[in-house]
């Protein structure tokens, strides 16, 4: 298995890691940005329905 990863960029903040990856899900401080490094081979659906969990209670004002 491989591993890549990059740096937190200005502003980000790091909301996930993995074994495998430190920078697994970042989010703009101020923007409804998000950030999501993965690779469905090895996640499967997981990952992404924490994602989407994550964004859908962001946008809501569900924190």
């Amino acid at each position: 298995m491989h591993n890549d990863s990059i740096s937190i960029p200005p502003d980000f903040e790091l909301l996930a890691t993995s074994k495998t990856c430190h920078n697994q899900i970042m989010k703009h401080r101020n923007k409804p940005l998000y950030t999501c490094q993965f690779h469905p081979e090895y996640h499967k659906h997981k990952l992404i329905q924490n994602f989407l969990n994550i964004v859908i209670h962001e946008s809501l004002g569900m924190d």
